[in-house]
């Protein structure tokens, strides 16, 4: 490995969390190199030990170009935290509903106009589901490249080809309509929705309409939605939101 000390330092650290769970997936850089690692604790008769499996990540730092990125809990609860509807809190139905999507091992389609809280959303699910201990990997269309493309549908160490993680499909409208149907195929044959907890989401436009791209994932997947109210609609709630926000 390129640099063993600073390794294993790393492991030195995520120690004490690990122990806490019987298995664990983490990815980490180091030198440019990410590392995907898995934590075991292992009971025998007379000790308990705590393994890690290392190998080379199949996303690596330069995937982030491309609109991919891996990220864990700590730093996801992190972002939901200090974000806007972090701060000012959500509707208790929205709170209730997401709580509920969280647990079970559906697809979920998140749909709302732009700048609604996709990202709080699909952050709150995945901190809240049972596989919270392994990496969230986000795809963005909206930034993926030609380049990306092929590194997610024809690469053998593709996120696509993991397991046991969360996956995030994020702006699947402005797919073209070829590569939309690629996609499904592929999340579809693939099993890769069996395989990972699978979210995704999609902008409608201003009048709230599911977009048809958004449709054939809930028909085909059998996928839960929740649909976002715009702040146009939430204007009473505004002033309490906003003082809220600043004073926090």
């Amino acid at each position: 490995m390129a640099d063993s000390g600073k390794l294993l330092r790393f492991l030195k650290k995520e120690l004490s969390l690990s122990k806490t769970v019987d298995e664990r997936k983490i990815v980490k850089t180091i030198n440019g190199i990410s590392y995907s690692i898995v934590s075991r604790n292992l009971h025998t008769m007379s000790a308990e030990y705590t393994a890690f499996y290392v190998r080379e990540s199949a996303v690596s730092p330069a995937s982030k170009r491309r609109g991919i990125t891996i990220s864990g809990k700590i730093e996801e609860e992190e972002k939901l935290a200090g974000s806007f509807c972090g701060i000012t809190g959500i509707g208790g139905e929205l709170a209730s509903r997401i709580q509920q999507m969280s647990q079970s091992s559906q697809p979920v389609v998140v749909i709302g106009e732009e700048g609604t809280e996709h990202s709080y959303v699909i952050r709150s699910l995945y901190c809240q589901s049972p596989l919270s201990n392994n990496p969230i990997i986000s795809i963005d269309f909206a930034l993926c490249d030609d380049k990306g493309w092929d590194f997610l549908m024809h690469r053998y160490n593709s996120p696509f080809t993991d397991n046991n993680n969360t996956i995030v499909l994020k702006n699947i409208q402005v797919l073209q309509e070829a590569k939309q149907h690629q996609l499904l195929s592929a999340v579809r044959d693939t099993s890769l929705y069996h395989r990972n907890r699978l979210f995704l989401t999609c902008v409608c436009g201003p009048g709230g309409e599911v977009p048809a791209v958004a449709m054939d994932y809930i028909k085909t997947l059998s996928c839960l939605s929740i649909s976002l109210l715009p702040l146009c609609k939430r204007l009473p709630e505004l002033p309490d939101m906003i003082s809220l926000y600043l004073g926090a």
